[in-house]
Order: C-alpha cells, then sequence, then structure tokens
C-alpha cells in the first residue's frame, strides 16, 4: 500500500509535464509540456533568487547587528563620544536603521559562488543547489498557484486520508502489542510496569525492522492491517461515481491515451493493430530466421502484395484516429483483411510447418483439435462396430446353440 502511495505521487508529479492527445486529429501535442517545462524552470528560477535575497538579507541583518554592537563597546571607551552619536554612526556605516537594497549584481554574484566548484564542500553545495533547482521545477505545478487544478485537490485528499490511516494503523498496533504483554504479565501473576513512552518506541522500531518480519507475520499485525486497508479504500468512496462510463472525462477532462515501447504517449489501440503490424515487420518479413525460406519458396510478387498491403494498414492506423467514432471499426477491419493476405500467402501448401505455426499458431490448434476430434469420433464409431459385430455373433451362436438344442429333443 505505501509503494502503491509512493507511485501515486510521482505520476502526479509527472502528470502535467506529458503530452496532450487531440481527439480530433489523433495527434499528440507537446506544447504544452515545452511551456509547462519552460514556465517551471522561469519560475524555480525565480524561487532560487527569492531564497538568495532572504539569504542576503539575514546576512546583512547579522552584520548591522554586529557592527552595532561594535559600536556600542567603543563608546564604553570613549568617555566624550555620547549614544546618540553612535547611532548616528552605527546607522551610516549600516549598523541599524535600514537596510542596504539587495541589488542584480548582488545576487549574480551570489548564484556563482552557489554554484563554485572549486572545493569539496563547494561541490557538494552546488550539487545541492542543483537538486533543490530540479525539486522547484518539478513540484511547480502543486507549488505555484496558477497551475493547480481540481486533480491536486484529490491528491491531497488522498494524502490526508493515508496520513490518518497510517497513523490509525500505528496506534492500534502499539495498542495491541501492549494489551498482548499485559495478557502475557498475567499469565505469569506480574504486573506491567513498562514506560508507555518507552513501549511506543519499541513497536515503532520493530515496525522499520523489515528483515527480521516477526511484527508484520504477527497475526494481529494482519488483522489490522487488512482492517486499515479496507478503511483506506472506503475514503475512495466519494470519486467512485467518477469511475462510471462517461462520467470520468467530466471529473479529468482528459482522454484515453496509451504508451509505445519506447515510454512515448500514443493514441489508444485497443483491437492491437500496431502490435500485429509490428509482429508481421520484425518478427515474420525481416526476420533472419525465415529470411532464406521466404526468398526461395515465395514469390517475389506476394512478398510486394504483403508489404504493400503492411504499408497501407500503417496508413489507416495513422489516419483511422482523425474520427474517433469509426477508429476502432476501421481498425479492425484492416487486421482482419491483412490477416486474410498473410493466410493466403502463407498457407499450408507452400510454407514450412514451423513458418506456418509461427504465423498462425492459432489455426494449428484448431486444425489440431479437429484432428484430434476426428479421430476421436473414428474410433468411437470402430468401437461401435466391434459391439455390433460382437452382438451379431452372440445372437448367431446362441441360435446355432438353440436349434442345436431343439433337434436333440427331437
Amino acid at each position: 500500500m505505501i509503494w502503491l502511495q509512493v507511485l501515486l505521487w510521482v505520476a502526479f508529479l509527472i502528470l502535467p509535464f506529458t503530452g496532450k492527445l487531440n481527439p480530433g486529429t489523433g495527434k499528440i501535442s507537446y506544447k504544452r509540456m515545452r511551456d509547462m517545462w519552460l514556465d517551471a524552470k522561469l519560475w524555480a528560477k525565480d524561487e532560487e533568487r527569492n531564497r538568495l535575497v532572504a539569504q542576503k538579507r539575514q546576512q546583512d541583518k547579522r552584520s548591522a547587528k554586529a557592527a552595532k554592537k561594535e559600536a556600542k563597546a567603543g563608546s564604553r571607551d570613549s568617555s566624550y563620544q555620547n549614544l546618540e552619536e553612535v547611532d548616528v554612526e552605527a546607522s551610516n556605516s549600516g549598523g541599524g536603521g535600514k537596510l542596504p537594497p539587495c541589488t542584480e549584481e548582488d545576487i549574480d554574484r551570489m548564484q556563482e559562488e552557489l554554484y563554485e566548484q572549486t572545493t569539496f564542500q563547494r561541490k557538494v553545495r552546488a550539487k545541492l543547489a542543483e537538486a533543490h533547482f530540479y525539486y522547484d521545477v518539478v513540484t511547480y505545478p502543486m507549488r505555484s498557484e496558477l497551475k493547480q487544478n481540481r486533480l491536486f485537490s484529490l491528491l491531497t485528499w488522498d494524502s490526508y486520508a493515508f496520513a490518518f490511516c497510517m497513523l490509525l494503523f500505528f496506534v492500534m498496533s502499539v495498542a495491541g502489542t501492549w494489551a498482548n504483554e499485559e495478557l502475557r504479565y498475567e499469565q505469569n501473576g506480574e504486573t506491567l510496569t513498562r514506560d508507555p513512552l518507552l513501549h511506543t518506541f519499541l513497536v515503532a522500531a520493530d515496525m522499520m525492522n523489515v528483515f527480521t518480519g516477526e511484527f508484520w507475520t504477527n497475526w494481529h499485525t494482519q488483522i489490522t492491517f487488512q482492517l486499515i486497508k479496507v478503511l483506506f479504500s472506503l475514503s475512495a468512496v466519494p470519486f467512485f461515481i467518477f469511475t462510471i462510463g462517461p462520467l470520468a472525462k467530466l471529473f479529468a477532462h482528459t482522454d484515453p491515451t496509451a504508451y509505445t515501447r519506447d515510454g512515448r504517449i500514443t493514441v489508444p489501440d485497443p483491437n492491437g493493430l500496431s502490435s500485429y503490424l509490428r509482429w508481421i515487420k520484425e518478427d515474420v518479413l525481416d526476420s533472419k530466421t525465415h529470411a532464406e525460406e521466404l526468398d526461395n519458396r515465395f514469390a517475389a510478387k506476394d512478398m510486394l502484395i504483403l508489404r504493400r498491403a503492411v504499408k497501407k494498414a500503417e496508413g489507416v492506423l495513422a489516419h483511422a484516429w482523425h474520427k474517433p467514432g469509426t477508429a476502432r471499426k476501421v481498425t479492425t477491419k484492416e487486421k482482419l483483411e491483412l490477416d486474410k493476405k498473410l493466410h493466403k500467402i502463407v498457407n499450408k501448401e507452400k510454407a514450412t510447418a514451423e513458418l506456418y505455426q509461427h504465423c498462425f499458431p492459432d489455426h494449428v490448434l484448431v486444425d489440431e483439435f479437429l484432428e484430434a476430434k476426428a479421430q476421436e469420433l473414428e474410433k468411437k464409431k470402430q468401437e461401435e462396430e466391434e459391439k455390433k459385430d460382437r452382438k451379431r455373433r452372440l445372437a448367431r451362436s446362441s441360435s446355432k446353440s438353440s436349434r442345436f438344442s431343439t433337434g436333440k429333443k427331437k
């Protein structure tokens, strides 16, 4: 449950920087992602400059206080100088009154000092500053008031519910182990005198000790954890209505998307046409295992027809989502047509058993099933004929014996 929650937080951090699907064209627009990333970097730079300004003001305050203390200490040594003159001199030197303004040159100088890597300590400080900068970049959609949306209110609700459930689990675990200890002491005729605070720390240590697993394998812990899981699941009840049909789009205002093999966002292909095309190109047409057989056993004209059909199907897949209402029907029809062409060219008469099984494993399984079924029916038919033959033989033998017995009686 903890790892799922961590994955949810990471997903919410990455989600604003993804591309956006245009249902009308079926294309993915990355303009919003680039604009968001640029805005996040500018915002992070502003945050860094604000931190440097605050740091500079703190340094000025400390230096002003130090100068004022030195001026007062010097006034004690000089009996002819009164306190008002000291305050005037301290204010003129920056020791009191209004602090000097923080200029752009000061900020630029502090940034250069921050990212200096002359010594090991400065290298560590520069890496920490860089990590803080990218932390501001990634958390920009969550921390900036201009970019927040309704999904982050959902994340806030989920985080509070998760924290409450974890706190409740810890309290129940502490109370449960305390009750077990009391029962064990009572069975021995003793009284539990352990400090409750110490007991709480011991339970926390047992929870963090994941190597032995004694705490987590205990049946009390298992039951408590299942109860907390049920409670945490119930905290998502207010959002259950948005999982029904088109209501999900009303809440998220997003369209369904998918991912390519290299992790890029793309239009969904529920019929599997894209995977089917990739399989034909990589595992059949361009496969080194079957290259010699395709060149020797099949005509060049048939291979050209198949490659053109693959190219046509790729074009259909690219343009099908221009009309999302008919995309599923069009891609399904194209996949069936391509499969028929492949079966017409790579058939049992031309292809070897290995290639045919590689291209049409489902057909091979169906043929094997039908063949086994036919053999089973033939076997049953033979058994029935053998039974009939045995019955006829028995009938003949019984008729002969009856004739023989009647002849003897006569």
